[in-house]
């Protein structure tokens, strides 16, 4: 008995999580005036650095992220799926930047669900141009480094409206 409780009180947060996200964040769109993103050093789960400074000339998808957090689980696999679409694409790059306290937590989360993209912890503190109330947060960079989308909560970036968005920043 005790076991439905917790399982009722369970879906009934995960409900309210996701409504409380998709009703209260701004719907994702390209910027108006696009600006200059920093310098952001990142190590992925392989222990290789890298930096957002070091990525001009590529279209850049930044998602931050963590294991506890509902809406970024929910929104994981169709990111995988655009990630799996450009992974021979060596001009679009995704940075999955997780947020948990432990990154062990996030590399033991990729290696169980087998998603087609690096994750990557901070190095240093996040910019205040990227930290936020809540998380999921999606940004694109267009090649010269500049902001060109963001997304506070949950989306959907598997559509074709959003890959032709990608391919005029590759134009560009």
């Amino acid at each position: 008995m005790r076991l439905k409780e917790y399982l009722k009180y369970g879906v009934m947060s995960l409900f309210i999580v996701l409504l409380f996200t998709s009703t209260l964040s701004a719907k994702g769109k390209p910027v108006k005036d696009p600006y200059k993103a920093p310098a952001l050093a990142l190590k992925n789960q392989n222990g290789e650095k890298v930096n957002l400074k070091d990525m001009e000339g590529k279209v850049v998808f930044i998602n931050f992220w963590a294991t506890w957090c509902p809406p970024c689980i929910a929104e994981m696999p169709n990111i995988s799926k655009l990630a799996e679409q450009y992974k021979d694409d060596d001009q679009v790059v995704f940075l999955m930047i997780s947020l948990d306290k432990k990154f062990d937590t996030a590399i033991d989360f990729l290696e169980k669900k087998g998603y087609a993209f690096d994750i990557q912890e901070p190095l240093g503190s996040i910019p205040r141009i990227f930290n936020t109330r809540g998380i999921p947060n999606t940004y694109v960079l267009g090649k010269t480094g500049e902001i060109e989308y963001k997304r506070m909560g949950m989306g959907n970036y598997n559509t074709q409206k959003f890959k032709d968005f990608l391919e005029e920043l590759k134009a560009k």
